[in-house]
């Protein structure tokens, strides 16, 4: 049995801004294993998101993660979708989302996109030929699109207005680029304000390139030296199986055999963000760390507590134990474990040992 008395030395909870309540409510619980880590993909995650808006939900996925999750500007990304996953790689959980809003993952060298059904081949190649390109290209060329960095911009900015930016700053940085088409070949769309973790200066091109059915084509120029020319072509047109690149698809055509297994609950690691009624998000929590939740109401209404009182915390990176302590603090409550059921109740009075 795992017992929590009254915490001696709460814990600092860190800011955070009221999130949505009721059926956009999130609980996002990412667990890790206790042992060696895989790949970004086939990392185990826990989550559970309750009618979010699409670009909500991966914006809160990549934040966690830390992988670059991409919405191709051809999918609604205000539609309402949900997502239960019980510690299944990331890879399979964003593969079943693509199935419910017919759409693709398309999974590139560091990002993965869902985009429409039957385009992912576009996309899988394009990344294909862009890394083709860069490697002809003379070793300090090579270097600077090499060159990673995290990525964000404000509502309203353009696609145009990205890219020449990102040429202005890598010109600064000593790699002089000259780049065509930018302003004629690119939609004047206004953006909404986004951000996106370290991805190289080839990648961050090509990633607003290609949500207008283009890619980058990169060469040495004949200009000062080392001048780099980009140049925008279309995307490939889609095959069933691209030379060379694996194809993507909405949904595994066989089980697959070397899938991690579930993270431990009680072994793993958990980041929370949420504004919720206590009751609910003890539920919901206790759902994902595989326990029943009983709350001792009568215990509560003694000492004045309601349960439907809001809870709003973040944490990140903390055990189940340290989740369940962030959980029950605000209301001044203790919990226990014993097998698979998950108590909450009043903490004893000063002086008293329970």
């Amino acid at each position: 049995m795992f017992v929590k008395t009254d915490l001696a030395t709460p814990r600092r909870l860190l800011p955070v801004s009221p999130w949505s309540i009721g059926l956009s409510m999130t609980i996002l619980l990412v667990a890790s294993g206790a042992t060696g880590r895989a790949a970004p993909l086939d990392e185990p995650v826990q989550a559970t998101f309750q009618r979010l808006p699409l670009r909500t939900l991966l914006e809160r996925l990549q934040a966690t993660t830390g992988v670059p999750l991409i919405l191709a500007r051809q999918i609604d990304p205000t539609q309402p979708v949900s997502l239960d996953c019980r510690g299944e790689p990331l890879r399979n959980a964003v593969e079943r989302l693509a199935g419910t809003v017919d759409a693709e993952l398309a999974i590139l060298e560091s990002s993965a996109w869902l985009v429409p059904a039957g385009s992912a081949s576009r996309f899988t190649a394009a990344d294909q030929l862009r890394q083709q390109s860069v490697r002809r290209l003379p070793p300090s060329g090579r270097r600077q699109l090499a060159a990673t960095a995290v990525w964000s911009w404000p509502a309203g900015a353009t696609p145009a207005t990205l890219l020449t930016e990102l040429v202005a700053a890598a010109t600064a940085n000593g790699q002089p680029l000259r780049f065509s088409g930018l302003e004629t070949e690119i939609p004047h769309d206004h953006l909404a304000a986004g951000s996106l973790p370290a991805l190289s200066l080839a990648e961050r091109f090509d990633l607003v390139a290609m949500q207008y059915g283009l890619r980058v084509d990169w060469q040495a120029d004949g200009g000062p030296p080392g001048q780099l020319r980009g140049r925008l072509v279309p995307l490939p047109e889609a095959t069933d199986s691209p030379p060379g690149v694996a194809a993507a698809t909405r949904r595994p055509r066989r089980p697959n055999t070397r899938r991690l297994p579930p993270a431990n609950p009680a072994n793993s690691r958990y980041t929370l963000r949420v504004a919720a009624p206590f009751d609910e998000l003890l539920a919901a929590v206790a759902k994902q760390l595989q326990l029943t939740a009983t709350i001792d109401r009568p215990a509560l209404r003694r000492q004045g507590i309601d349960p439907r009182e809001i809870v709003r915390l973040e944490v990140a990176n903390v055990d189940r134990d340290g989740l369940l302590d962030a959980i029950v603090s605000p209301l001044h409550l203790r919990w226990k474990i014993d097998k698979d059921s998950l108590t909450v109740t009043t903490a004893p009075a000063a002086g008293i040992t329970p």
